[in-house]
């Protein structure tokens, strides 16, 4: 199925990419954190240019949006309506910017979209929040909710939106997903402030740097993922469209790192060979460095050495947890034997990789989740990164402690992976002290890269977290144990 061919014609949309609100999220460690690239807003705008809409992005997370530069804007634009991404933690910034707009144009339709506002739909135009929400992929939606708003349609002709009228909450029917993702077109980065964004220290390499998929959905079921939700079904671009992007990248935008945002690619070899057979025929491999997300299951030595002669240098890991019990709790499928050989086949050929695991979880004690710490400095790892589990809307997680009344709070600004106060933590597993919880998230970080082996690797082998960001870390580090009282181990009696 292809985007359908309506025109809108006249009108402009302002979309925004809301920011979070870094300090409630992340406390002193927000200083480390950049403007990261926000894909599905940029296809949004895409699809809207191709179809005739004059489109103005605004990206909260590189400018603040204040009050003043919104009325700037909106005046400037004059929109048929204003777009918003609404992620869970930034639904309390979007309802800030909400309650704004409303006051400087109260006659112009605010759409939210994404995970959290699909989920809170119906929540969010009660509260005013939202005159409409498009509900999962909004390729085709907003398109026709462009259409619609400029040629005063009723709107209960567009599929998979909800809106309020009359006092009431009208849901059209799901939108069928779209089947070819080849027929998008490449996202508007030209309407983005690409060259100001990167990644964490941990998945910067060269700049610019932008984002590619290779595919959407997923076929797992992991119980703290809400991506086979939002998405449904797992479908993947032609390997030659993907170079076609990476190519453009490259040359319109002068791209010397592009990093899949699936959340399994390679998920299948064959897929994954193709492409990288086309990126080595192509040369483009001479001129930017990618990077990629999967599973450890789902490698083997000759993937691995494949996407190193294709120009990957950096592969990412979920592994979660050093449990296995854990890792078949939470659906994961796989165990610490295939997360173990992953590691080594990937350092084997060549390949930087990147563990990412989770503490935290529902059945999580405290040797399940030392068990994950000792995995994670045991293996050939050269990145790792320690999550706190955070129980997202639209997960298996979130819908299971919802039921048994387990949810800590429900204050999404708090919603974040790297929450700094253990008072405002969103869950807690079997009673695990909260400040326990934080302390080892913090001392697994300094466990693992202030290790004199790894040191020196970053220093002369992987030379892409500088010495600064080292110092910056160190310091936050220090400050943190020092005001705690935990630097030479875990605060005891917690």
């Amino acid at each position: 199925m292809s985007v359908r061919q309506e025109t809108p014609r006249g009108g402009a949309a302002l979309l925004i990419n809301p920011s979070l609100i870094l300090d409630a999220a992340y406390g002193k460690v927000a200083r480390l954190m950049r403007p990261v690239p926000y894909i599905n807003l940029a296809y949004l705008a895409a699809t809207l240019e191709r179809h005739g809409a004059e489109v103005r992005v605004h990206d909260d997370s590189v400018r603040h949006l204040s009050v003043d530069l919104l009325a700037e804007l909106i005046k400037g634009v004059s929109p048929v309506f204003v777009g918003i991404s609404c992620l869970t933690p930034h639904a309390t910034r979007v309802a800030e910017l909400s309650r704004h707009i409303r006051t400087l144009a109260p006659e112009t339709p605010i759409v939210l979209g994404n995970i959290h506002a699909s989920y809170f739909a119906e929540d969010l135009i009660e509260q005013g929040v939202a005159n409409v929400v498009a509900r999962g992929e909004a390729d085709e939606t907003v398109v026709e909710l462009f259409s619609a708003f400029v040629a005063k349609r009723d709107l209960s002709a567009v599929r998979g939106i909800s809106f309020g009228r009359n006092g009431t909450v009208h849901h059209t029917p799901e939108r069928p997903l779209l089947e070819d993702l080849d027929t998008l077109p490449f996202p508007a980065w030209h309407l983005f402030p690409y060259k100001e964004y990167s990644f964490t220290p941990l998945s910067t390499i060269k700049r610019p740097l932008l984002p590619i998929l290779g595919s959407r959905g997923c076929p797992y079921k992991c119980s703290f993922c809400v991506n086979r939700v939002f998405h449904r079904t797992y479908r993947m671009r032609h390997p030659e469209r993907i170079l076609e992007e990476i190519r453009y990248l490259a040359g319109h935008y002068h791209a010397r790192q592009i990093s899949f945002f699936d959340s399994n690619f390679p998920l299948k070899k064959d897929h994954c060979l193709a492409f990288c057979a086309a990126m080595r025929k192509s040369g483009l491999q001479k001129k930017v460095v990618w990077t990629a997300m999967t599973r450890p299951d789902l490698v083997d030595e000759d993937l691995l050495g494949a996407m190193k002669r294709a120009g990957c240098r950096r592969i990412y890991f979920g592994m979660e947890s050093g449990d296995d019990r854990i890792l078949r709790e939470t659906g994961k499928g796989f165990t610490v034997r295939d997360i173990e050989r992953a590691a080594r086949l990937t350092r084997k050929v060549g390949l930087e990789s990147c563990g990412y695991f989770m503490v935290g979880f529902p059945g999580d004690t405290k040797a399940t989740c030392q068990k994950t710490l000792t995995l994670a400095l045991r293996l050939p790892l050269d990145f790792a990164n320690f999550n706190l589990v955070v129980p997202y809307p639209g997960t298996d997680i979130f819908e299971r402690l919802r039921k048994e009344g387990a949810l800590q709070h429900t204050r999404w600004e708090r919603y974040a992976t790297f929450n700094p106060d253990p008072a405002q933590l969103t869950y807690l597993p079997n009673g695990l002290p909260p400040d326990w919880l934080v302390d080892l998230q913090k001392q697994a970080l300094f466990r693992f890269y202030f290790r004199p082996k790894m040191i020196f690797r970053h220093l002369f082998v992987v030379r892409t977290i500088s010495i600064r960001d080292m110092l910056r870390g160190l310091r936050l580090y220090l400050g943190f144990s020092f005001s705690r009282g935990i630097l030479f181990g875990l605060s005891k009696g917690r």
